[in-house]
């Protein structure tokens, strides 16, 4: 009788922590709508040098050290089929980068640990970079010519910007995780 007892408290005590972390996965759907959001609005009138942060793209990589492999590359997906979805550039730039991006992430983490904040913000920074230069990449493959000052510029730019705001927004949400 108590060994019956003392498995149906196991099984209860993993379902409320399962359901604590679908509820913190589902709020993470939302976290990436509302930067799209915010991205799509209030940053898009606060270009510096015709260069936005990509807030986006740094919750992608959080929610990369975060969860397991298989629901960061759902939610990288998701993320990258919105900003498909409203950009103006060819479809399925953004998923397929996203995704990339979450694959090699999930591999790094594999071999590297990301505990303290200043390897998760170089991190963030260099998947900025990178996704830089495979849009600029793209771009140039399709005709558009940005010339190398220029876009080395851009590049160095978006990802102090992105980190910049990213870092004023944990302040705002008071993340001290991050």
């Amino acid at each position: 009788m108590k060994r019956i007892l003392r498995r149906e408290r196991v099984w209860y005590q993993m379902k409320g922590r399962l359901n604590s972390h679908l509820k913190n996965y589902a709020v993470f759907w939302g976290i990436i709508f509302l930067t799209f959001l915010l991205e799509a609005t209030v940053l898009e009138a606060l270009r510096v040098f015709g260069v936005k942060p990509q807030i986006t793209l740094a919750i992608v990589v959080i929610i990369n050290l975060i969860f397991d492999s298989k629901r960061a590359f759902f939610l990288s997906i998701f993320a990258g089929l919105l900003k498909d979805i409203f950009a103006v550039n060819s479809f399925g730039i953004n998923l397929s980068l996203y995704a990339l991006f979450s694959f090699l992430i999930g591999r790094l983490t594999k071999k590297i640990s990301f505990e303290h904040r200043l390897s998760i913000l170089g991190l963030i920074f260099s998947v900025v970079v990178i996704n830089a230069i495979f849009l600029r990449f793209i771009f140039y493959l399709s005709g558009c010519v940005v010339y190398l000052g220029i876009f080395l510029r851009i590049m160095a730019l978006e990802g102090i910007y992105t980190l910049a705001c990213l870092s004023v927004l944990f302040r705002f949400f008071k993340l001290k995780n991050f």
